[in-house]
């Protein structure tokens, strides 16, 4: 097999951000 980086079988990527789901708080 070939290093690639491919997820695991199963693996269900996360959702896109919605109101309330923020990787960090952008704000003054």
């Amino acid at each position: 097999m070939e290093n690639k980086q491919a997820p695991p079988p199963g693996f269900v990527p996360p959702p896109p951000y919605s109101t309330g789901a923020q990787p960090a708080p952008s704000g003054p």
